[in-house]
């Protein structure tokens, strides 16, 4: 099978990691560093789990006399200023895709980690779509997802959390005390 991935260098910002029923799952961080329970295990759809998050431990509200956690997960996981490393944004989607699972009505023979390598798209188009065969990737960008999802009459939720995952991301890139506008479309 050829790779039909993203290359490192285009992995920025937040990439779709993960794909579970009509939630899309993005993260910050390397796709190839990007974790969940059973990412390696086959079939996907029976064993693994939703994307880590960086540890709770260092959460403002979880923090010992406001300081941050000292165990290895999360040294790994927080920045020294409190900020987490990586985020991730979870986007809920409808539309005329099959996923993996959907695709091989038993078993399916992929692990998340092979479908983030790009073997096979995590979302393709059903049998049933009349127009041309549409795939998202793992590593497809949230506006790359967008277009995707509505070029054949899907639809993407946002919802006030997704919004509140965006801004903080945002955020922890063009830094603090700068404004961001969100404009409806």
């Amino acid at each position: 099978m050829q790779k039909r991935g993203k290359k490192k260098d285009e992995q920025k910002g937040l990439v779709l990691c993960y794909v579970e029923a009509s939630t899309a799952y993005f993260t910050t961080q390397e796709l190839s560093k990007q974790w969940g329970d059973n990412w390696n295990s086959t079939p996907y759809e029976h064993n693994a789990g939703t994307p880590y998050e960086p540890c709770w431990h260092s959460e403002p509200e979880h923090r010992q006399n406001g300081k941050l956690c000292t165990c290895k997960t999360c040294e790994r996981d927080w920045n020294k200023d409190g900020t987490p490393k990586w985020k991730i944004v979870e986007i809920a989607w409808e539309g005329p895709f099959a996923t993996p699972a959907d695709l091989n009505k038993s078993n399916s023979p992929f692990s998340v980690n092979i479908i983030n390598a790009g073997m096979t798209p995590w979302l393709k188009t059903t049998s049933d779509w009349q127009g041309p065969s549409t795939e998202i990737m793992a590593g497809a960008t949230i506006s790359e997802f967008v277009q995707k999802i509505v070029s054949v009459g899907g639809k993407v939720k946002i919802t006030e959390a997704t919004i509140h995952g965006f801004v903080q991301v945002l955020t922890s890139i063009v830094g603090e005390g700068t404004s961001i506008v969100l404009h409806e479309v």
